[in-house]
């Protein structure tokens, strides 16, 4: 009989490789996939927020500085409110206390407003010659600042550009105007070689302006700070002040001063600051250079810090950690396929042995030579089976050779029986052998699909977990916007009453205008009185001169006072309609949270019923491996069954015993079987 050869894709090792392989390997490249865009993900994200982390870190120390100049400030200008104004040699001798204490400030001053303490004349005239810190007219104005040659050696000079520069005219600005933001942080500039911000404090007298205390500070501690970071973290770092001029750049040092608009940030500065924090992807347009740029504000002062970092520096470790956990996937996977073509090979190995040894049966060559068994599963059995078959045919046919002589009667009958006892064994033993193979087939695959199953129901279990979290979620945003809706109303109700309040503001201003006009009426009249008076009153003119003036200037202050009422009110009302606005955007957000909640429970209501119809599908995989457990012990028991046709076939042949007739034709019909000797 010829060997029939099976198409592999046909063949049990085909089918298993092809039934395995190819959805272990959809699932693995899928499941890698997914992993490495979320391992992409969490790298990337977790290297912008070290990034934000740092900028942060780089605006607190900022910020602790420049609060430790403001609250210095502060204190010296509570001390002047609280007995020490007016003493002028106290008050300079406090300040250059301040600068010996503060090595990081460059200067330290007091600055009283023209005689706020009716002494200016008489001081003036007490110190003679020594006329440190005071303005011509005597005014006290000492400044205690470090040479910029010996930082050692401290001088006094009095201060400069008082009523035109911020440090003092814009701290009087704002505690006149009523801002609740009291200090005021300068704009960087040189002064004797050094760049330095000036931060001043406003002093006050029964809720009147009088002066000001302040201290200067050199910005080369900022730029060496800087530097340091740089080294370590291999990043520029870029400090803008509140009207856009360029504090410290670590990547030019010819940028400082400079405006911000002037240079290659001017276009991505605004872009940056919305990000708060968050990284912002740009390219140098000098250089061409992709980096990433993060920013934040410093309070005190509102000054911006821009870290600037190398695009390549943040992703090339992602791309190595990408690199690295898709190698480790393929070959995991290799390893996995190199498994199930082991398991393949060794489990069809032993079926072709079989098949093999079966056809040569059926061929008549009992002389098998079969491999000793190496495995205990059902191809090991099935190869001892087949062999111990072949091994008791050749027997039963030694048997048959020498009864051939006493075959005589019935020979003819037990010829055909032989024969049809042959071919039922030889069919039954391929059958079995089809049958085993199909039965271990089925179990693999149910067992393989069991397991798939059982992740499908982890996943979809999972799944709802994250929709439920997803609702609770919901839930509070839509209690976070009503929340928000009550403080918006709040806003509302309180810039209508500061808009009723500007009101009686104006209307007390009229009041005073037209006290101003009768005033200057009745300085008119008085004037015209001391002419006719004559020598007598001349005196009297002057102080009628006097009144009109100060009429004049109360004239003057009242129109500036209902000007700045007058947009005041109208900046209300506008803030009033802006308020309005985003209470209807805050309002319709909450409709529509809550139309998504809805849709999100609808959601979450599919996914538990997915959830439990694969639940349903894993109970009837479960019992299908289960019922292929159960068709191989029955293959078990057929096998028995066929050791028990084997001893039947025994028992016909001690009945062939007595037949004698047919011997010659007997032992033709058995010269065809091949025995081993």
């Amino acid at each position: 009989m010829e060997h029939q050869r099976i198409p592999f894709h046909k063949g049990l090792r085909g089918k298993m490789l092809l039934y395995t392989i190819l959805p272990i390997s959809i699932l693995l490249i899928t499941i890698n996939g997914l992993t490495l865009s979320k391992l992409f993900s969490v790298l990337r994200a977790d290297n912008e927020e070290l990034l934000a982390m740092r900028v942060k870190n780089i605006a607190d120390e900022v910020e602790k500085e420049n609060l430790e100049a403001i609250t210095t400030v502060k204190v010296m200008a509570l001390a002047e409110e609280n007995g020490l104004f007016g003493k002028r040699e106290e008050s300079k001798a406090f300040a250059r206390q301040v600068l010996d204490e503060f090595p990081q400030f460059t200067g330290a001053y007091f600055g009283y407003e023209p005689n706020a303490d009716q002494d200016d004349q008489q001081y003036l005239s007490s110190v003679g010659n020594r006329v440190e810190g005071l303005g011509p007219s005597g005014r006290f104005i000492p400044y205690w600042f470090r040479d910029h040659k010996d930082n050692t050696t401290i001088r006094i000079n009095p201060l400069e550009d008082m009523e035109t520069s911020l440090y003092y005219d814009g701290v009087r600005k704002k505690f006149l105007s009523g801002s609740e933001e009291k200090y005021m942080v300068t704009e960087p500039y040189v002064y004797e070689g050094k760049m330095i911000v000036e931060q001043t404090f406003p002093i006050t007298k029964g809720g009147k302006f009088v002066g000001i205390a302040g201290v200067d500070v050199a910005l080369g501690d900022l730029d060496t700070f800087f530097d340091d970071l740089k080294s370590r973290w291999d990043a520029e770092i870029l400090a803008i002040s509140r009207l856009g001029k360029i504090i410290s750049a670590t990547s030019d040092a010819g940028l400082k001063t400079r405006p911000v608009g002037e240079t290659v940030y001017a276009d991505i500065v605004d872009d940056v600051m919305r990000q708060d924090g968050r990284p912002v992807a740009w390219t140098d347009p000098v250089t061409g250079e992709a980096l990433f740029l993060a920013g934040t504000r410093v309070p005190t002062g509102d000054w911006k810090i821009i870290l600037q970092v190398p695009q390549s520096k943040v992703m090339t470790p992602i791309w190595r950690s990408l690199t690295n956990a898709i190698l480790l996937s393929v070959i995991g996977g290799a390893v996995t396929i190199a498994l199930l073509v082991y398991v393949a090979n060794s489990v069809t190995r032993g079926i072709n042995d079989a098949v093999a040894a079966s056809m040569q049966v059926a061929t008549g060559d009992l002389a098998v030579r079969l491999p000793e068994r190496t495995t205990d599963d059902e191809t090991g059995l099935l190869l001892t089976t087949v062999g111990e078959m072949a091994k008791s045919l050749a027997a039963v046919v030694g048997k048959v050779k020498e009864a051939t002589v006493r075959l005589t009667s019935t020979a003819t009958e037990l010829s055909a029986a032989s024969r049809e006892q042959d071919r039922t064994i030889s069919s039954f033993g391929e059958s079995t052998s089809r049958i085993s193979a199909a039965v271990n087939e089925i179990t693999a695959t149910s067992q393989e699909l069991f397991h798939t199953v059982s992740q499908v129901t982890d996943a979809a279990n999972g799944t709802a977990g994250l929709a439920d979290e997803g609702r609770v979620g919901i839930e509070r945003m839509g209690t976070a916007m009503g929340q928000l809706v009550e403080a918006t109303r709040s806003v509302s109700s309180k810039l209508g009453v500061i808009r009723d309040k500007a009101e009686r503001i104006d209307v007390v201003v009229t009041t005073i205008s037209k006290v101003s006009e009768q005033t200057n009426m009745l300085s008119v009249n008085a004037a015209i009185e001391a002419e006719k008076a004559g020598v007598h009153g001349t005196g009297f003119l002057v102080v009628s001169r006097e009144i009109r003036r100060m009429a004049d200037q109360t004239a003057v202050a009242t129109l500036d006072i209902e000007r700045m009422v007058q947009e005041m009110r109208a900046a209300v009302s506008a803030g009033v309609m802006e308020m309005d606005k985003f209470t209807v955007t805050v309002r319709e957000g909450v409709d529509e949270i809550e139309r998504i909640s809805h849709q999100l429970e609808q959601i979450i209501s599919q996914v538990h019923d997915v959830s439990g119809r694969i639940e349903s599908v894993n109970e009837g995989m479960s019992a299908q491996s289960r019922g292929a457990t159960d068709i191989r012990d029955a293959m078990h028991q057929l096998t028995d069954g066929a050791k028990q046709s084997a001893a039947s076939l025994a028992e016909v042949q001690k009945a062939g015993r007595h037949v004698q007739a047919a011997v010659e034709s007997l032992r033709g019909t058995v010269a065809r079987f091949k025995v081993s000797t």
